[in-house]
């Protein structure tokens, strides 16, 4: 690990900015440390970073005149012109001068650090910051603040308003993420984070550098690079392992600690990329609320673009409408916030939940079982998948572009969240169909063949279901082409006999699989390969191709009741909580 030094594990430093804050870290350590035997000891226990330096600060002398003209009843007249910031520069004379107690104007600058060396004195509450204690009630309570900003004397003589334990840091035991926290709701002892007042909520400090005050004490919080290192991550995640009501273990999601000049959307700061879909590139966002959100971001340069946005806008509120008011709607995409007004040529869409993965990746990480079957996993996942699609099916709404990508998954318990719900076409009435549209919905190794030929139903999302399931068991999707193979198109004509020859050995090879499961099934697999023929029967196109696998799709109610799922997932499925399937 990165040594014994409490600076090589730091993951944040605390700069004093204003006159106040920088006369009291003067203060502090003049009184505590400076001249005085293991130094760099003393700045370990009192958390400040290595080496801080003398600095000639000619408002600091302005700041101890007027200070002892209060003190003696005398108001100085020039005092709302004491300077807030130290000198950018430093002339060569003055660099050149060495300090001692006579010369007036020198005075200590640096900064306190937060580090998991050591850790602090109560890891219930985090890194306390507050002023000292007189030294008589520290020393018989055992209790100071692990961060000490001010004395007790300068406090009082400046009328900073900051208690001994004025505020905290501490990780969100929901993300991981630091936060800061007032420790009092008494409004005589006010912390801020970017000129927004803090209560004794966690306030989450999502940007790589944040303004904070303690009473009149102004500062600037700063992430360091090691905060961006996984083993940082691994001490948090041990630190808060460890600390009450951790339980010995954490698992928590990996927020990626907030980096220089990230955009900023409303209350929500732009982070990692989480993809791309066929609207615009997606972003995981946070708030100081210690709310993750997906924010996707959609440019619009002309009127067409425009009318396409809003139309997305207006069907992802619907069902986020519907999900929030209706049963039955927990695997649907939310619309959380639009930023952007109507002539603006960037627009962002606030979505929730955002999930950890996505079926591709899920399929990737070895959850198929091949002539097995899919894994209890996959086929938990698969439940999950359909139980969503059966809410926008019975709410008349068809996603129509169902694939891998468009399947967010969360983890222990597997849950499953439909994407891209803003392109879903709905229905007016119950048995309505769509018109073809060649190239405008869905992805081509997930069309149905009668998508882009003919009228059509929500038994395309049922095709694609199938299309995953197969990839759930066998790894990989049997119906890779460039183009669509069902298009109207002399090129793609050209395809079909390919298709027709990759669809037939794919559904031969799961029959064969699926009839060896039920002589010997595999613990741990299932096989599905009876449901997963009839998502994926093959429409009477009248094409003059013989097929085996012909007729009528099934539907999502009957492919949730299909005996295939066997007695477990059927009876898990259909108590009070169905969502909640058990898994071996």
């Amino acid at each position: 690990m990165a040594g014994e030094k409490p600076y090589e594990a730091a993951f944040g430093t605390l700069t004093p900015i204003n006159l106040h804050a920088r006369m009291a870290f003067s203060d502090l350590y003049d009184r505590l440390i400076a001249g005085r035997q293991n130094v760099e000891d003393k700045e370990r226990v009192f958390r400040i970073g290595r080496d801080p330096q003398l600095v000639l600060a000619p408002d600091s002398e302005a700041f101890k005149r007027h200070m002892r003209r209060r003190a003696a009843g005398k108001a100085d007249a020039d005092a709302d012109q004491i300077s807030d910031t130290l000198p950018d520069t430093q002339s060569e004379s003055d660099a050149q001068r060495h300090p001692n107690d006579s010369e007036p104007g020198w005075i200590w600058q640096g900064h306190f650090i937060l580090s998991f060396i050591p850790e602090p004195s109560n890891s219930t509450f985090g890194w306390t910051v507050g002023k000292r204690r007189p030294l008589g009630l520290e020393r018989t309570s055992g209790q100071r603040a692990d961060i000490l900003v001010c004395t007790s004397a300068f406090e009082e003589e400046n009328e900073l308003s900051v208690r001994h334990f004025h505020a905290r840091f501490t990780f969100s035991q929901q993300t991981g993420q630091l936060g800061i926290a007032r420790n009092s709701s008494n409004p005589a002892w006010p912390v801020t984070a970017s000129g927004i007042p803090v209560e004794k909520r966690l306030h989450i400090l999502n940007a790589h550098t944040v303004p904070i005050s303690f009473g009149a004490l102004q500062y600037e919080f700063r992430y360091t690079e090691f905060a961006r290192t996984p083993e940082y991550f691994l001490l948090r995640n041990e630190y808060m392992a460890r600390a009450p009501g951790g339980g010995g273990f954490v698992e928590l999601p990996e927020i990626p600690t907030p980096r220089p000049h990230q955009r900023q959307f409303g209350s929500w700061v732009m982070g990692r990329p989480l993809g791309k879909d066929s609207e615009g590139r997606v972003f995981e966002g946070t708030n100081t609320k210690d709310e993750v959100a997906a924010l996707q971001i959609l440019r619009i340069s002309n009127s067409r673009e425009r009318t396409k946005v809003n139309q997305q806008i207006s069907t992802t509120r619907a069902l986020t409408c519907l999900a929030n008011t209706s049963g039955g709607g927990d695997g649907i995409l939310r619309l959380v916030e639009v930023i952007g007004g109507p002539n603006d040529d960037e627009m962002v869409l606030v979505h929730k939940p955002v999930a950890k993965l996505t079926l591709d990746a899920f399929i990737a990480n070895h959850h198929s079982g091949g002539p097995h079957g899919m894994s209890n996993d996959g086929a938990t996942a698969l439940r999950e998948l359909l139980l969503a699609v059966k809410f926008m099916h019975d709410h008349r709404f068809i996603h129509g572009d169902l694939r891998p990508g468009n399947v967010g998954i969360d983890l222990a318990p597997i849950r499953v969240t439909l994407l891209g719900v803003g392109t879903a076409s709905r229905l007016e009435r119950p048995g309505d169909l769509l018109p073809p549209a060649p190239g405008s919905r869905g992805s081509v190794h997930y069309l149905a063949p009668e998508c882009e030929l003919k009228q059509h139903g929500s038994a395309i999302d049922m095709w694609a279901v199938g299309v995953m399931a197969y990839q759930l068991t066998y790894g990989q999707n049997p119906f890779r082409f460039r183009v669509n193979p069902w298009r109207e198109t002399r090129a793609s004509e050209k395809l079909r006999p390919e298709f027709i020859r990759k669809y037939e050995d794919a559904i031969s090879r799961m029959e064969a699989d699926y009839r060896d499961t039920l002589r010997s099934p595999r613990e741990g697999y299932l096989h599905l390969g009876s449901l997963i023929r009839k998502m994926l029967r093959f429409p009477e196109l009248d094409l003059g191709h013989g097929l085996t696998n012909t007729g009528v799709r099934i539907t999502v109610d009957e492919a949730l009741s299909d005996p295939d799922w066997g007695e477990e997932f059927l009876t898990a499925s259909s108590g009070p909580d169905a969502r909640r399937v058990r898994r071996e």
